[in-house]
């Protein structure tokens, strides 16, 4: 009786275990792991800057890779707007970076190349925002902003 008990109960969390991994839009909403996530790469006239954790702020986890790109994680989990910031250079105002999540359980990743040209003050962001949606399509989104660095607003946004 005891083993048929046991044996009916390790089948049950198996069915469960099963569906939950198996059943995407189950699976997206119990997502683990960080919900945005993405390379942040940096040029000032075309030469790339080696950035650093300092230099990225407002996300939960900055990491910063051997060709001197950071990995930005955020774990997300909320409808709206998730904001970051990256400083190329210590005299200049940061750049917000913003992400927005169309539903809690949507997870994000992008890559960013942000081109600042010191002498017009231009700033180019250039790249790719990818977002799995709960059936599990991915969703892609290019992004090519350009503004100059002495606007009012130089902050760059997708996901939207």
């Amino acid at each position: 009786m005891r083993r048929t008990l046991i044996a009916a109960l390790l089948c049950i969390v198996l069915l469960v275990t099963s569906i939950c991994f198996f059943v995407k839009p189950i699976r997206y909403r119990l997502y683990p792991g960080d919900r945005i996530t993405g390379t942040v790469k940096v040029s000032v006239n075309g030469q790339p800057v080696a950035l650093s954790e300092d230099d990225v702020s407002g996300c939960d986890k900055a990491t910063v890779l051997s060709d001197g790109s950071v990995v930005v994680c955020i774990h997300g989990g909320d409808y709206g707007d998730y904001t970051f910031y990256v400083s190329v250079s210590a005299d200049c105002t940061p750049l917000a970076v913003h992400c927005f999540q169309h539903n809690w359980w949507s997870v994000m990743r992008f890559d960013v190349t942000i081109d600042v040209s010191a002498e017009s003050g231009a700033c180019t962001c250039s790249g790719v925002c990818v977002t799995l949606d709960d059936s599990g399509k991915q969703q892609s989104q290019q992004i090519l902003q350009t503004f100059r660095r002495d606007s009012e607003s130089f902050d760059i946004q997708f996901g939207l």
